[in-house]
């Protein structure tokens, strides 16, 4: 079974269930959920004065996914920087960290490796040349 969020209309049966001072072994039943997911969203959401509002609950939600790495993308301006360097076959590594350094771009290598691997690889007569321990103009090509 595939998880999926708790929606708007779930946290409104939170809601009105805390109210009537139901156990989260309750709520976890009339929801479909596991207990251990209605604790989570309870401690994650519950206001100041100890109540649990639905609608703030959505709105920290909200606030959780829009913060999230996960929804930061770079644009094709950022990957073509990118691109421009892995062409010239510098390392993931020397990649970030140049860009970082001259404040052009916040990436990290992992980004920057997983983008190498869709990259076209530059080749020499044919042959990759990335990967290799020899450098590309001391290749020969087994012709």
């Amino acid at each position: 079974m595939m998880y999926t969020q708790i929606t708007l209309e779930e946290r409104y049966t939170i809601a009105r269930c805390r109210v009537a001072r139901m156990s989260v072994a309750e709520i976890a039943t009339i929801t479909g959920r596991h207990r251990s997911t209605i604790y989570r969203e309870i401690a994650r959401s519950l206001c100041n004065d100890g109540r649990y509002r639905a609608f703030k609950a959505q709105r920290r939600t909200n606030g959780r996914r829009s913060r999230s790495r996960r929804n930061r993308h770079f644009g094709q301006k950022e990957w073509t920087i990118v691109e421009r360097f892995l062409r010239e076959k510098w390392s993931p590594e020397q990649i970030s960290g140049r860009l970082a350094e001259e404040g052009i771009l916040r990436i990290s290598h992992e980004t920057c490796g997983f983008r190498r691997k869709r990259t076209p690889i530059p080749k020499l007569c044919g042959h990759s040349v990335i990967g290799s321990e020899r450098e590309p103009e001391l290749m020969r090509c087994p012709h």
